[in-house]
């Protein structure tokens, strides 16, 4: 996912110059269309939200990779990963925390705001 986010811009170049080329099969092209399509913005956030979890996710099934595993290392940091994911939705005291006490990131943050002030300022034009 990270490799993905990371080169979103050229992905969805790739597939925008793909689908126009005439050079391609027409499913091939097609093809191209529907990949391209998914690279849109809500898709972006996604990706820009699930990836530091996703990575998270990684560094443990890594752990169960290895063939020669130390026992207390993977203990502990399955621990870690437990409690990570608990702390992301959940106060010390086991209740839900509200809305905006989630921490989603400041990369996730700052894509939010970026896309809500160019949807803004789109809308704005049309309104004129």
């Amino acid at each position: 996912m990270y490799n993905i986010l990371v080169d979103w811009d050229e992905l969805l170049a790739y597939f925008t110059v793909a689908e126009q080329s005439k050079s391609m099969r027409i499913d091939a092209r097609y093809k191209a269309r529907l990949l391209k399509e998914m690279l849109d913005k809500v898709n972006y956030l996604y990706f820009s939200f699930a990836t530091p979890i996703v990575q998270e996710f990684e560094k443990v099934n890594a752990l169960f990779q290895q063939t020669s595993a130390d026992p207390h290392e993977f203990s502990s940091e399955r621990i870690r990963h437990h409690q990570s994911l608990l702390n992301r939705l959940y106060l010390p005291n086991g209740f839900m925390k509200s809305l905006g006490d989630i921490d989603f990131g400041l990369k996730y943050l700052r894509d939010c705001t970026d896309h809500f002030e160019k949807y803004k300022s789109s809308t704005a034009h049309h309104d004129i």
